[in-house]
């Protein structure tokens, strides 16, 4: 990464700020590396290694290791795994050797631009205050695929940037008082409310008598935080155009507690039904305590004049929906939406999935 820059500035603008390379030399007997330079790191940074002939053995180039120990600003001492142990150094090595690293801070500036030369972990913020943002362009070299890793309170939740060569691609995080929580990306440009998942048309579900999944997403573990929540919307449809009429119920499920369930009114044959629900899920100033609300939506079974839906029959059911839940969101928990489709003699309706979609509200 030497003759890499990460430029962060305050809105705005851009201020440059240079992470060069530090040489260093080391003391097998101590295991300790020696930078030219005071060397700004802080314990379980990432760290690369380079060298002009032959790094000291067993350190590998383009390979990412961690401060172990920093007893001065001088020196330091490597891990492979962040809280590893040290890494014994059994030879010094020839040519000049230098530890290359990036390490943003969020207080120098918003906006990071970095090149990418090889694969590159971004560690965690040393220093960081509630609702600050910060925001990253990586361009891949010319060479492009490289990767990139985040420190553990980077959460990201959905990304997928082009490793091409010579490819940009930018992601946004807001700080919420323990993680970075991610609020936009190359992929997403979602501001404060970010698309957490989103699925287009589902397979017809038939099956009678037990519980079948309509829409299901993972919330990642520690995304809502004490305050966060969740917006999800499913669109379907109800076909049953002829046979016994059926009163399916409807579920939804956060981790392992069935936040509501009940059954419909019956639902005579004809037309398709339009059926939507619309809710959210709030953390209620704690992790662990959720406050369901919403409707479901149930048209009447005649056709509408274009698409389905009819805005002028009786029959429309719209339901306000309550419920509650107790689950440890600082784990990773399954949002599902199911139906179970009453067993009945004649011909079998079938729900159908047209469009799902759940936003994370910050």
């Amino acid at each position: 990464m030497t003759g890499n820059d990460v430029r962060v500035g305050p809105q705005g603008g851009f201020q440059a700020l240079s992470y060069p390379s530090r040489t260093f030399t080391v003391n097998t007997s101590t295991d300790t590396l020696t930078t030219s330079t005071n060397h700004g790191l802080a314990i379980n940074d990432p760290v690369y290694v380079s060298s002009t002939t032959t790094l000291p053995s067993p350190l590998a180039a383009n390979t990412v290791y961690f401060v172990k120990t920093v007893p001065t600003t001088t020196t330091l001492t490597l891990s492979a795994t962040a809280g590893g142990a040290t890494i014994d150094l059994t030879t010094t090595g020839t040519g000049t050797h230098s530890i290359l690293y990036v390490k943003p801070d969020p207080y120098l500036g918003n906006y990071c631009t970095l090149t990418l030369t090889q694969n590159t972990t971004i560690p965690n913020p040393s220093q960081q205050h509630q609702n600050q943002r910060l925001s990253f362009q990586f361009t891949q070299d010319g060479t492009g695929g490289r990767a990139l890793t985040w420190g553990n309170k980077f959460l990201i939740r959905k990304w997928s940037p082009n490793t091409g060569a010579s490819k940009a691609n930018t992601i946004d995080f807001v700080f919420d008082g323990t993680n970075w929580i991610q609020i936009g990306g190359t992929n997403e440009g979602f501001g404060d409310a970010g698309v957490l998942d989103r699925v287009g048309a589902g397979a017809g579900i038939t099956t009678e008598g037990s519980d079948q999944t309509i829409y299901s997403v993972t919330v990642p573990g520690d995304l809502l935080g004490a305050n966060g929540g969740l917006r999800c919307r499913v669109f379907g449809t109800w076909s049953h155009a002829s046979g016994t009429a059926r009163t399916p119920t409807f579920k939804i499920n956060f981790g392992s507690t069935t936040m509501y369930a009940d059954a419909t009114a019956s639902l005579t044959t004809g037309s398709d039904r339009a059926v939507v629900f619309d809710f959210y899920i709030q953390n209620l100033a704690a992790t662990n305590s959720q406050q369901l609300g919403g409707v479901i939506n149930i048209s009447a079974a005649n056709a509408a004049t274009t698409g389905t839906g009819d805005l002028g029959a009786v029959g429309t059911v719209i339901a306000p929906i309550l419920g509650t839940a107790t689950e440890d969101t600082t784990a990773a928990k399954t949002l599902t939406v199911a139906i179970n489709i009453n067993a009945a003699t004649g011909v079998d309706p079938t729900f159908t999935r047209r469009m799902a979609i759940t936003e994370f509200l910050n």
